[in-house]
């Protein structure tokens, strides 16, 4: 359990410093933001747009500080959580999910970009570069944990 708490604190540290640089890149945008002409409306989208995502990057962040501080403070609430997150049917569950959803994005993807090339080549080569991307990540993680299992 020792080896767990001592996991948590790291995990602290590190979402603590993702959080930092999340609030930094969300000031940054609005200051960016601010400073643009009304013309610049792709930009100003932009920019809304990752300040929107780096706000709920921090928010994600923000809360894992919540549940470690929580479980480094209770005992009770620490052996809840290592267990929650140790069960091997919520595992085998989350693993059987992911296969999935893997699975389905790479249909998505081609035949989004099968569609994509009717109307426009640049969006086209982009989902096709995306779609070889996933499959080549898939196949290495499998060939990864393959080896590590």
């Amino acid at each position: 359990m020792e080896d767990y708490r001592n996991k948590l604190k790291r995990g602290i540290i590190f979402e603590s410093i993702f959080a930092a640089v999340s609030v930094a890149v969300i000031v940054l945008s609005y200051m960016r933001a601010s400073a643009m002409d009304a013309s610049e409306r792709a930009g100003s989208f932009f920019q809304g747009f990752q300040a929107g995502m780096f706000t709920v990057w921090a928010g994600v962040m923000l809360y894992g500080i919540f549940v470690s501080a929580k479980a480094l403070r209770s005992r009770e609430y620490l052996r809840k959580l290592y267990i929650k997150e140790h069960d091997e049917r919520t595992l085998e569950i989350y693993t059987k999910g992911q296969a999935k959803a893997y699975r389905l994005c790479l249909i998505a993807f081609m035949t989004a970009s099968i569609i994509a090339g009717y109307y426009n080549t640049t969006v086209f080569y982009t989902l096709m570069v995306v779609t070889a991307f996933s499959a080549v990540c898939g196949g290495l993680m499998k060939i990864i944990m393959s080896r590590s299992l």
